[in-house]
């Protein structure tokens, strides 16, 4: 049983890094690409929501920030992806942020910080330095996606006290997509003005609907997932990501992939394992 559960994690990881992709491919529209993934996104959480139960009251403060900071998310997502690689931009913001969430908690609720994880942040701040152009000044790109790092990590802060007080976390989430959705979407009928699908075709926004879908998919098994295993592999699993993100672009994307941006990923991938789980 367990063993058919990992398999299921590793491809909501794969899930996970598909949606960016899609993003990613689609060139100089990637900033409409992502808004419309997000959009989608919460249109199918918005046929889901009414089988639930609506998260409490006390939570809604926690949800609403949690929803502003995630359309800042896909923002940010969509600068990262177009002023540099995925192959970069995406490591670093799925590989930073857990980090920033253990030294935010260390910080500020005086969470202890064992050998295992002074051993993580270490190996994530080496493939970050390692990644950054010569003479660590950040690019466009790596600035972006370093900022949507602190974005995860703010998200995943709030979240996490939300969820608690909710008392129906996957209503709490469904509902954070729908509102994200409903902010994104505000924007986009301001900034384009009525005319949101002058510039993506039919085909376009049936490839972002499926990302949306995709995107959703990815976190509701994931949730599903901690049914079973504890929450610290689920995390751990999900990471792999950064690895099945790294493949795509290659294969997809056909970005270079030297030594070195292979040696940093692979940095930053087992000190996020090191960070989320207690027994590596």
């Amino acid at each position: 049983m367990q063993h058919s559960i990992v398999f299921i994690i590793l491809i909501a990881a794969a899930m996970h890094a598909s949606w960016n992709i899609l993003i990613k491919r689609c060139g100089e529209r990637i900033p409409l690409a992502s808004q419309w993934v997000a959009i989608y996104c919460g249109i199918i959480a918005a046929c889901v929501l009414p089988f639930m139960t609506m998260p409490a009251s006390a939570s809604w403060p926690y949800l609403l920030a949690s929803a502003v900071l995630q359309a800042a998310y896909f923002f940010l997502l969509a600068l990262a992806y177009r002023h540099g690689d995925f192959s970069v931009a995406y490591p670093l913001m799925r590989g930073v942020a857990p980090m920033l969430v253990l030294l935010v908690a260390y910080v500020g609720l005086g969470e202890a910080i064992d050998a295992h994880k002074i051993i993580g942040i270490v190996l994530i701040c080496s493939g970050v330095l390692a990644l950054l152009p010569h003479g660590h000044a950040l690019g466009k790109s790596q600035a972006y996606a370093l900022a949507n790092a602190a974005v995860i990590a703010s998200y995943t802060l709030i979240d996490g006290v939300g969820v608690r007080l909710s008392h129906s976390p996957v209503a709490y989430v469904m509902l954070t997509f729908v509102i994200t959705a409903l902010i994104i979407a505000a924007y986009c009928l301001w900034h384009e003005r009525g005319h949101m699908f002058v510039h993506m075709g039919w085909r376009e926004h049936r490839l972002l609907a499926s990302g949306g879908a995709l995107s959703l998919a990815s976190y509701a098994l994931a949730l599903w997932s901690m049914l079973f295993l504890p929450i610290a592999v689920v995390s751990a699993l999900r990471e792999t990501s950064i690895a099945f993100g790294i493949v795509l672009a290659v294969w997809l994307l056909h970005e270079h992939l030297s030594v070195k941006k292979a040696i940093s990923v692979a940095f930053i991938v087992l000190g996020v394992l090191s960070i989320r789980l207690t027994w590596f």
